[in-house]
This record gives structure tokens, C-alpha cells and sequence, in this order.
């Protein structure tokens, strides 16, 4: 008997329905079919219409929201959104969040998170001031729309 009351406990204290999950993480369902589909939040159990979660896995994720929050600011709050950089010459960069468009960019363009931060803040084509990075000019990086 202990142990059926201990598993119940468990189920009761540890698994959240994707409802709880949502509150927790502070995300819309939406963003959750995302985190699912890129393999980000996995659960533990899924059928057609019942996803389960273990909390151990959505506090996790939360901890790497926060993590990013305090890294990029926060305006974090859209950084799990789609984003799109768009060259000059018409080359199209997309990613599943700002985190990941900031890598790209930093590593393929030399391009600050700060920089891309203002760019999409502001909405307005990219202007250098440094030489280097005169051959960005005209960039836009933006959220795609869902």
C-alpha cells in the first residue's frame, strides 16, 4: 500500500500537464509545441491530445531561460521566438530563437549580441561604424511572423 501512495505523491508532485508546464515556464502553447518539436522539452508521455512533463525536466528549462535572460537582458521574453536575418544581397539566415541567430551571426559575421539586440529593437537596416563590418550594411534582423 506504502508504495502506491508514495507513486501517487510522485505523480501529483512531480508530472505537469502541459497547462502547468505553461505557467511555469511562462510561455504560450504555442512556444510548448515548438520546445516539443525542436526536442527541448521532451515529455514523458504524449498522446493526441495529453502531453506529460517530469517537473525536473520544466525547471530545468526555466533555469536556462533565466540563464539567457540575465546573458541578453530582458527582452528575453521573445528571444524563443523564430528570427530571420536578411543580407543585403538577399541571403536569409533563420533560426529557432535570438539565442541561436546570435551565434550564427557573432561566429559568421563577427556581429555583437548587443548590436543585433539594437537591430531588432529598432527595426532599422544595420549601419557599421567599423570598416570590417561595412559589407553587413543594410542587414535586418527581425522576429518571423507566426
Amino acid at each position: 500500500m506504502k508504495t502506491t501512495e508514495s507513486l501517487r505523491k510522485f505523480i501529483q508532485e512531480e508530472v505537469l500537464t502541459t497547462p502547468e508546464a505553461i505557467e511555469l515556464l511562462g510561455v504560450t502553447r504555442a512556444r510548448i509545441s515548438q520546445l516539443i518539436r525542436n526536442g527541448k522539452l521532451v515529455p514523458v508521455k504524449k498522446t493526441d491530445k495529453v502531453s506529460l512533463f517530469l517537473r525536473e525536466d520544466v525547471e530545468a528549462r526555466k533555469k536556462e531561460i533565466n540563464e539567457l535572460q540575465q546573458k541578453y537582458g530582458d527582452d528575453y521574453g521573445y528571444i524563443g521566438r523564430p528570427m530571420i536575418a536578411i543580407f543585403p544581397d538577399g541571403t536569409e539566415i533563420k533560426a529557432d530563437n535570438r539565442n541561436e541567430l546570435i551565434e550564427i551571426l557573432k561566429q559568421k559575421c563577427s556581429i555583437s549580441g548587443p548590436q543585433i539586440g539594437k537591430l531588432v529593437k529598432t527595426g532599422e537596416p544595420f549601419q557599421p561604424k567599423w570598416q570590417k563590418l561595412e559589407p553587413l550594411r543594410g542587414l535586418i534582423v527581425k522576429y518571423v511572423e507566426e
